[in-house]
């Protein structure tokens, strides 16, 4: 592959703040070259996230928390499951949980880093600490949460969640949640309804990793080359498959 010319600048001697997503933190952890190919050299790589029927459940869900929330009342899944919270109330909700926007932010000056995540849903309990909320839908066979690497990846997704709200000055409770909502697909109908069956699955909190991979990933933009393929990374492996075959 023939070198681009950088279209982003190394990150500490940028004058501006680069921003570096929740979802570009877990991409560095899995493949520092798609990393580096994406922040560094601006190449659109593959997506297989814009799954609608997620979108619309995340959707729907957030308008119904956020009704119990204008009243500060708790929400039957908390009920259910023994949660002693309600949902969070704050002005900057709708900025925090908007994705095109980067969600909340956070400038890590040691690597000039703009971390941005756009969260689903905070609670708050009654010692004032913030509960952070990750809603998952998908309708898969017998499972009653993320599994394998999907599950490490969920994980650390709430975990980068709750170092931006630590580094804006809230106190975090040391469990999150993913509110997991899985399609019922045993149904012998479909009359135009799809039920889930909900599980709200505990996640005890880590962030101590975060700032050792920010900086690793700080390090390797600022490499003059690009980092070598990476064999677990389908990406990877298709490109340097495609690099070996004579096109005629």
């Amino acid at each position: 592959m023939t070198p681009k010319k950088a279209v982003n600048p190394n990150p500490t001697t940028s004058l501006v703040p680069l921003p570096i997503s929740r979802s570009n933190i877990e991409l560095f952890l899995n493949c520092p070259r798609c990393f580096y190919l994406k922040q560094k050299l601006g190449l659109k790589l593959p997506d297989n996230s814009d799954y609608m029927l997620n979108h619309a459940v995340d959707k729907l869900l957030k308008r119904e928390f956020n009704h119990y929330r204008l009243f500060a009342l708790k929400h039957p899944i908390m009920k259910e499951f023994s949660v002693d919270a309600i949902p969070f109330f704050h002005q900057k909700m709708p900025e925090w949980q908007d994705a095109l926007n980067g969600g909340i932010k956070f400038h890590h000056e040691q690597t000039n880093f703009m971390v941005t995540g756009a969260i689903d849903d905070l609670w708050i309990n009654a010692i004032d600490e913030i509960i952070v909320v990750d809603y998952k839908a998908t309708a898969i066979k017998g499972t009653r949460g993320p599994t394998g690497k999907w599950l490490k990846s969920c994980q650390r997704q709430l975990d980068v969640y709750a170092w931006l709200l630590n580094k804006n000055g809230f106190k975090v409770h040391q469990i999150g949640y993913f509110l997991y909502c899985n399609g019922d697909t045993s149904q012998k109908k479909f009359n135009v309804t799809l039920n889930f069956n909900v599980s709200l699955i505990p996640h005890t909190i880590d962030t101590s990793w975060i700032e050792d991979v920010l900086h690793k990933a700080a390090r390797c933009l600022q490499k003059g080359s690009i980092p070598s393929f990476s064999k677990k990374c389908q990406i990877c492996n298709f490109l340097e498959k495609l690099e070996a075959v004579e096109l005629y």
